[in-house]
């Protein structure tokens, strides 16, 4: 058993001062006195170097940390500073055999020596604990527990656990007690570790953190990061400064196993030095062997202990499915390939590993704005763009210049430059088409409305009816008064409408541009695009967009690499060649792909013209506004119902979509929160304090959304991880899957379990056909 002396601080009055200094009540005049006494002529002698006791490290560090030093750890919440800190703490003191300190601010000495013990640290029996409650933190009672325990105990090594607990190291107060322990600690040839909490966004750039207080009295600065924890990704270590002594520079990797900590090699390094082989599965939204065949192998050239094994979604990533894949840790890819404007939600729920750790920020620039700022959330990117594409105008390129007509500036030359034409050329159908199909006219409406805008901002001009009116008005006069968009425009095909086009019988096609192209890039430099017009001369002219984007989910086995991947995948070598395959015809995200592009032909200049003249405005409609806004267009333009009639019964429609809207919000939070504590004890006001509302007001809108009440939904959350359990999980018997999944006693949970499917929870486990 491990003998300890637990030292607790005697506080009698925490506002007045403690009155443990007994002789005196200023720890400040106490120390003036300790100084005066002369130093021994040993202090005097040169500093050595002591072992770290971390695997890796005295390697790092050209052989230790520099004795009688102070020697600071900082990181995160989570980045494993207590484990570093203790271990190297207790191997100097248990090697040395020299007493202890462990001065705490979090933990309490049970679980300090637990974690101790967890690890298998040899723990020596002259350590002591003292732990000391935040809200008892005293300057007085600190400096005395010290010195007491410097002169009847002999400590040569202290370790403070959690620094920063003392107070903020930026007050007068607490900056001025730090300078008088390092004066202690000097004086006494004390051995010192403190364990330093920094945010999560501080930073180590430009040498920033020579300015941070704690480490200006610092003899060696260890900084420690992670991107998240999930299993098997490794925490990074960087040794930022060491006073009068060499080290070595470069992040390097460091692992936590049930040893401690290990230091292993430079991060940029650690993968190409290695005989193992990773894979990293990849999920695209596109289906094309020989570019497939391409990533692949150019990928295996640079880097060749990675894999890639891409997966093909031809139909398109569905993000629900995506989001339940995360959540249940079912997901298989470490690298997606999803819609940009999905990025944001993702993030928001922390299912995204922020890229800022591998990302250049330089690199940013090669971007276009819109689309690098869909993929940034809380200032940090959390995908990097592949390709965008536009909703736009593509025009006739060789009639303009037949007539020398100049590309129109809004809607009147749109209407008057379109008739014109159409009365020249005998052999034109149409002057405008809307060459998509029927659910999808939200899109040329959207147009038309964000031209019209001031604002542009879509959120708000949504639900702008005024600038309604006016689109709506001009969209019936395109069709009956100025005849340039054929009156059928729901009744078409719009496969079929894409053939006239490409036939020559159009002059404009109102489409995303490069659906028809994917099948004919011979096309491509016959047409032009250009940016919608706005209403009046001089206005703002836009583009309606959508685009994807690279992510990596939490659940990826090798972030680092996965990381690698995304930044090969977008790099500008790649998105070149795809290009120039020339199966992919959409716009590329990053500016300098375009511009070298441009000598391949028009198509590539008007794009490029379209996207930096133009404003990118992307359109995340779900669907039942979309059908709200195609319905209100084929009742005004086709059915001819008034516009302000009809006017009437969108702005109705909207505002109950709007308030679905946001209950679906609340629902949708709260289902998760159920879902990620369905093994604990949860109540109604719990889940109800997550959504900021009251039990009743929740209770009532949870069983008009989903029909039942929110116990009732709870229950079918832990019915179902119980089945699944029972299924996969043989080792556990029927009372521990009861106790997992957070039922109360094995009695309720069979009662429960065999009312809602019918099977005893053995019954079920060992019945084949029960699902």
């Amino acid at each position: 058993m491990l003998k300890k002396r637990i030292l607790k601080v005697q506080c009698n009055d925490v506002s007045g001062g403690v009155k443990a200094m007994k002789t005196c009540k200023d720890y400040k005049r106490v120390l003036k006195n300790i100084l005066r006494i002369p130093k021994d002529d040993a202090i005097f002698v040169k500093k050595e170097r002591i072992k770290t006791g971390i695997h890796g490290l005295d390697r790092v560090l050209n052989g230790g940390y520099v004795e009688r030093g102070i020697v600071t750890i900082a990181g995160g919440v989570g980045s494993g500073k207590t484990i570093f800190g203790l271990q190297t703490f207790l191997s100097r003191a248990y090697c040395r055999e020299a007493a202890g300190l462990i001065i705490s601010f979090e933990e309490d000495e049970e679980k300090i020596i637990t974690l101790a013990k967890s690890f298998k640290f040899k723990i020596s029996p002259f350590v002591y604990i003292l732990h000391i409650s935040r809200a008892m933190v005293d300057f007085n009672s600190i400096f005395y527990e010290i010195v007491k325990s410097i002169e009847e105990k002999d400590v040569k090594h202290i370790f403070i656990n959690s620094i920063t607990s003392m107070g903020n190291v930026d007050s007068v107060k607490t900056r001025e007690f730090i300078n008088h322990l390092v004066a202690l600690f000097e004086r006494f040839e004390i051995n010192a570790v403190f364990d330093y909490l920094v945010d999560k966004d501080y930073s180590l750039s430009d040498n920033s953190f020579s300015n941070d207080f704690i480490f200006e009295h610092s003899d060696t600065v260890i900084f420690l990061n992670y991107i998240q924890e999930v299993k098997e990704m490794p925490r990074y270590l960087l040794v930022v400064k060491m006073r009068n002594s060499s080290y070595e520079t470069g992040i390097k990797i460091m692992k936590i196993n049930s040893k401690g900590i290990n230091i292993l090699g430079k991060v940029e390094a650690d993968y190409k030095t290695r005989k193992k082989e990773y894979l990293i599965t990849v999920l695209l939204s596109f289906s094309d062997l020989k570019v497939n065949r391409m990533l692949t192998e150019e990928f295996k050239k640079i880097n060749p202990n990675i894999s890639l094994k891409i997966v093909d979604a031809p139909e398109g990533i569905n993000i629900d499915d995506l989001r339940y894949q995360i959540l249940s840790k079912e997901c298989q890819y470490d690298v997606v390939l999803c819609d940009m404007f999905c990025v944001r939600d993702l993030a928001a729920e922390k299912l995204l590993v922020p890229l800022n750790s591998y990302f250049r920020l330089k690199e940013a620039k090669y971007y276009y704005d819109n689309a690098l700022n869909e993929c940034t959330c809380f200032g940090e990117i959390f995908g990097l763009p592949d390709f965008l594409n536009s909703f736009c105008l593509i025009y006739r390129k060789e009639l303009f210049n037949k007539h020398n007509i100049t590309l129109p500036s809004n809607w009147s030359e749109l209407v008057d430059k379109t008739k014109y034409i159409l009365n020249k050329e005998k052999f034109l159908e149409h002057g405008l088409i809307y060459a998509t199909d029927n659910n999808s006219i939200k899109n040329v409406f959207m147009s038309y409305l964000m031209s019209n805008s001031d604002t542009m901002d879509i959120g708000k001009e949504i639900m702008n009816y005024k600038n309604y009116k006016d689109v709506l008005g001009f969209m019936y006069d395109c069709v009956h008064k100025y005849k340039i968009v054929p009156e059928h425009i729901y009744q078409c095909n719009f496969k079929e409408l894409h053939t006239k086009f490409k036939n020559g019988k159009a002059l404009f096609s109102h489409d995303w541009a490069f659906n028809y192209l994917m099948k004919d890039t011979g096309l491509m430099h016959k047409y032009g695009f250009m940016s919608f017009p706005p209403l009046n001369k001089g206005g703002k002219s836009c583009n309606v967009y959508r685009g994807s984007a690279y992510v990596i989910p939490v659940t990826a086995k090798y972030p680092v690499f996965s990381a690698e991947v995304v930044k090969y995948l977008t790099s500008y070598y790649i998105s070149k060649k795809i290009h120039e395959v020339g199966k992919f015809p959409d716009l590329p995200a990053r500016y300098d792909v375009l511009e070298a592009m441009e000598g391949s032909g028009t198509y590539y200049v008007s794009a490029k013209k379209m996207l930096t003249e133009g404003i990118l405005l992307n359109m995340p409609l779900d669907k039942e506004f979309g059908s709200v806004i195609n319905n209100c267009v084929k009742n005004t333009v086709i059915n001819e119902v008034p516009i302000d009639k009809e006017l009437e019964n969108t702005e109705c429609k909207m505002k109950i979509l709007e308030k679905m809207k946001f209950h679906n919000k609340i629902i949708d939070a709260a289902v998760r929160y159920m879902e990620r504590g369905h093994n604990k004890k949860l109540y109604l006001k719990d889940i109800s304090g997550v959504v900021n509302l009251s039990p009743f007001h929740f209770a009532r809108m949870f069983k008009e959304n989903k029909k039942m009440t929110v116990m009732e939904y709870l229950i079918n959350i832990r019915i179902n991880h119980a089945k699944v359990l029972l299924k996969e999980r043989y080792s556990l018997n029927v009372s521990q899957i009861a106790q997992k999944t957070g039922f109360p006693n094995l009695c309720y949970f069979c009662n429960t379990f065999k009312r809602k499917t019918g099977f005893s929870p053995s019954e079920f486990r060992f019945n084949k056909t029960a699902l």
